[in-house]
């Protein structure tokens, strides 16, 4: 690999609450590529000399969300928590690190209180989820915030046009209809599809068409809308309340992965807005749709190619806090609450199943 550049994409799990370990599996993953940068810009002997660069951050849920803070977080020096040598350094705050900021200082020490309390109920006079979400809404535009006084170039293993996206569930979905040639009343059949996506990327070159919308946290371009998909991917079905996202049609209808719809059912008007639920819900683990934008990247379209360590240029890096063991037998329970609850959790388990990605995923043979 010798002067030339490796392609790395970050596909981050849905997790909960457990974003925060994510978020430091992150942080620790930047300070390591620091490093590495550091020495390999000294000429070390022991370092190797090719280029490695982020070029795609794909997530869902609190993955999703990590992926939007890491966009912010990029616009200024991150410093690296370190371990706290007593509980007065555990307790503080630490806003120089935006990761361990969003997920572990959160907005108090004790953060009970806030969820418990029902001032939203109050004002609204609607119940919105089990907790008060309105917690998120302050977090996340802590988030959004930079130091435009104090801005820094993005590290050099960070690709300059930098694609992030989240995953979205969409409960409106995308109606589709199939022209029927048979001989029948019905001339066409219809079909929604829930599966969403919320893409962004920085630095993108104006007037490109493709469904990436320009982010820019130090103009403002499109943060409220990076703002808004990060409360959206991270609705946590009934405990968190579901989320709107506005977004214009044309990025819509322009997205790679809704095209196959869009193209002859398209989103009409200027603005789309949806109502949406945890992006886990459907698409917890975005393996496949990182691998799209590195295989567009590299023009390693083949698995062939990208999964053979003789000539690959890219892999995944898979952050999830949760891998999962075999379930316990199934229980057979006839009573009505056991069934919907085994309906709901066969509908969710069903969706997000990907035998094929998963177990490439850890076949030690396979490079991608």
């Amino acid at each position: 690999m010798e002067n030339k550049t490796f392609h790395i994409g970050l596909c981050l799990a849905g997790a909960v609450s457990a974003g925060a370990y994510t978020a430091g599996v992150m942080d620790y993953l930047f300070e390591a590529l620091g490093k590495w940068q550091a020495k390999k810009d000294k000429n070390h002997d022991d370092t190797p000399s090719h280029n490695v660069v982020i070029s795609v951050i794909g997530g869902a849920s609190a993955g999703g969300m990590t992926g939007i803070i890491t966009a912010a977080a990029l616009n200024n020096d991150i410093q690296p928590v370190r371990f706290p040598r007593n509980q007065e350094e555990i307790l503080k705050d630490q806003p120089q690190n935006k990761f361990y900021n969003s997920w572990v200082d959160l907005l108090d020490i004790d953060m009970f209180p806030l969820l418990l309390d029902t001032k939203d109920i109050d004002e609204s006079k609607q119940v919105f989820s089990l907790i008060n979400s309105t917690f998120i809404d302050k977090i996340a535009e802590k988030v959004v915030q930079v130091d435009v006084n104090n801005l820094k170039p993005l590290p050099s293993f960070i690709h300059p046009q930098l694609k992030i996206f989240t995953t979205l569930t969409n409960l409106g979905g995308f109606c589709y209809n199939v022209t029927s040639r048979a001989n029948t009343t019905l001339d066409k059949y219809y079909m929604t599809v829930h599966n969403d996506y919320a893409c962004f990327q920085l630095n993108k070159t104006e007037g490109l068409n493709d469904g990436w919308m320009p982010l820019d946290f130090k103009t403002k371009e499109n943060v409220q809308v990076a703002k808004e998909a990060a409360m959206a991917t991270g609705a946590f079905p009934v405990g968190l309340k579901s989320r709107t996202l506005k977004r214009l049609s044309a990025d819509v209808n322009a997205n790679q992965w809704l095209r196959h719809i869009t193209d002859t059912n398209p989103v009409e008007g200027t603005e789309y807005i949806t109502q949406n639920i945890d992006g886990g819900t459907l698409n917890n683990e975005p393996f496949e749709k990182v691998r799209d934008v590195l295989n567009d990247i590299t023009s390693q379209d083949n698995p062939t190619d990208y999964n053979n360590y003789n000539s690959f240029k890219s892999t995944i890096l898979f952050i999830d806090p949760f891998p999962s063991e075999k379930s316990e037998p199934f229980k057979i329970d006839l009573g009505l609450f056991s069934t919907i609850g085994n309906t709901l959790w066969t509908l969710v388990s069903h969706g997000r199943a990907k035998p094929s990605e998963i177990s490439n995923s850890i076949n030690d043979d396979i490079a991608g």
